[in-house]
């Protein structure tokens, strides 16, 4: 068990694309989709769109963010890897 803590652990710490990033990219891929069937609209319903798609993002991702960061800096994954962590110390 220590060693996958500690792979999964030096794994979470390399850089890659965080998953609020990789929704507002399918969002943006989406509404260019959606402002390419209605060619008709002006900028400004475009731009309206646009906020709009946003803002519903950040609302979805708000609650799970703020509950997978913790305000000392632990993520919850943390949290449950110390949970498992310490009762197999304590076999040994």
């Amino acid at each position: 068990m220590a060693k996958f803590v500690q792979w999964y652990r030096s794994w979470t710490s390399r850089p890659r694309l965080s998953p609020p990033q990789e929704v507002r990219g399918h969002s943006k891929e989406e509404l260019e989709k959606t402002l390419s069937l209605h060619p008709d609209l002006s900028d400004k319903e475009k731009r309206s769109l646009e906020a709009l798609t946003s803002s519903i993002i950040n609302k979805i991702l708000h609650e799970p963010l703020t509950l997978l960061k913790r305000p000392n800096g632990e993520s919850a994954a943390d949290l449950y890897l110390d949970s498992l962590q310490t009762p197999v110390q304590n076999w040994t």
